[in-house]
């Protein structure tokens, strides 16, 4: 009898470890797994309606991790979401770098332009700034890859696969052709600025909410100019990042009231609403189905030493996601306005999935919505091409030419809509020279008493 169950326990210990060694290790579980969890929490179910095709359809061409990731990849895109995707090892290492505030980079803030990228601003330091590069050239190739219709994505990960290697910059000055080499390094990327302007005005730059204790750092540098009377809050070309860090940073900014709910997919079916608003004493999530609260929790908010100081927000057609949530918190709770652009139109949120082998899975899992019930939209890029004067308008039938989800202020209504629209000057150094979306900033608060 002993004999007998060692061996069934021997069997089972076997069993166990077979299955979740090929759970861990064959790239088809992993394609699996994943059309698993996109089925359980993808928000747009009319989305999954043939979801089932895909369940075995690229199992036999998958032997190794990249096929996974390529055929996993390829059966994602099928649900017309950009931000539903399968990360590589690679990409994973990349954005826990980002997260420390480091890049691969040549220090370049680049707009789309015609025949490739303008150059707007530099990174102080950077390598572009010291080989040559000024801002207004016409990037229109690196190396041998061609830049007109190339997603501005490609570009940023062909230069940041040569760390430390020269790449050729193929540029246009003044209507001159032009060749820099240039080495990308990785740099310490600051991700927000602050500065003290004329008349008592504080200025604080959010680049990101990407870096890990950036919401501390904005909580000093907006702490050390609590003094000032106003605020300009410049959240232009902010692409989002962590909700958490942005609703910390509001808690500065508001003393109470609601800040955003996000409404959510569940694995059984339903949808979650998660709305966020802040008290007194904490940053307030409360949970629910059908109306019903299942929780309640209370998280740390910051001191709120701005709430009572006039604040005028700064966005463009790059602002987007959690840039979004704070602009139109903002501006619903405090009646705060916004100048500048029409946003980028994100409304989306996505959940991080880690999968074994530093492989993880972002899956748009739900939208948000202001507290006045405005959903900034599904950054959809169907009929956002780039309308600026001196920017080509490129047909929607080629979605290889569309490089960015954008803001056509004459074709595109999703995003917040600024209470003044003020056009980003093409070349543009931020709290400085030549802003003239901060100067009608100062000048609306200068009315303000």
């Amino acid at each position: 009898m002993l004999i007998i169950m060692a061996a069934s326990i021997v069997c089972a210990v076997v069993y166990v470890w077979a299955f979740w060694h090929y759970q861990n290790t064959d790239p088809r579980a992993l394609y699996h797994r994943v059309w698993l969890l996109t089925q359980a929490y993808f928000y747009d179910r009319s989305k999954l309606a043939d979801w089932g095709l895909y369940e075995h359809k690229w199992e036999s061409s998958i032997k190794t991790d990249q096929d996974a990731i390529e055929y996993t990849n390829r059966m994602l895109r099928t649900l017309g979401d950009p931000f539903t995707k399968l990360h590589s090892a690679k990409l994973t290492r990349r954005l826990a770098d980002a997260r420390d505030g480091y890049y691969v980079t040549t220090g370049m803030n680049l707009k789309r332009g015609h025949g490739g990228f303008i150059v707007r601003s530099m990174q102080p330091g950077c390598p572009s700034l010291a080989a040559g590069v000024r801002p207004g050239d016409l990037v229109m190739a690196v190396d041998a890859l061609q830049l007109a219709t190339l997603p501005a994505y490609k570009m940023a990960d062909y230069i940041k696969e040569r760390r430390g290697v020269k790449v050729t910059l193929h540029i246009k000055r003044n209507g001159k052709p032009l060749d820099i080499a240039v080495k990308p390094e990785r740099l310490f990327v600051p991700t927000s600025k602050a500065l003290r302007l004329p008349g008592g005005v504080a200025f604080e730059r959010i680049d990101s909410f990407v870096r890990n204790n950036n919401d501390q750092i904005i909580e000093r540098e907006l702490t050390d100019l609590a003094d000032c009377r106003a605020l300009v809050l410049d959240l232009r070309s902010n692409s989002g990042g962590a909700v958490d860090q942005c609703l910390y940073v509001a808690s500065m900014l508001i003393r109470e009231g609601p800040l955003v709910k996000l409404v959510a997919r569940t694995p059984q079916g339903g949808d979650e609403t998660i709305d966020y608003r802040l008290t007194p004493d904490a940053i307030e999530i409360v949970k629910s189905i059908g109306g019903k609260v299942q929780s309640r929790e209370k998280r740390e908010r910051a001191k709120p030493i701005w709430a009572d100081k006039p604040i005028v927000v700064l966005v463009d057609q790059f602002s987007a996601s959690s840039a979004e949530m704070l602009a139109g918190a903002l501006r619903d709770v405090r009646h705060a306005p916004l100048i500048g652009e029409r946003t980028l139109g994100k409304g989306l949120a996505q959940i991080p999935i880690y999968l074994p082998r530093e492989i993880f899975l972002s899956i748009t899992n739900g939208r948000y919505f202001t507290p006045s019930g405005v959903c900034p939209g599904d950054a959809s890029d169907e009929v956002a091409v780039e309308q600026d004067s001196d920017l080509e308008a490129v047909s929607g039938k080629n979605p290889a030419a569309r490089p960015y989800p954008v803001d056509s202020l004459a074709l595109k209504k999703q995003g917040l809509e600024p209470d003044e629209t003020i056009r980003t000057p093409m070349v543009v150094d931020y709290g400085v020279s030549n802003d003239v979306q901060l100067e009608r900033a100062l000048e609306i608060l200068g009315k303000k008493p």
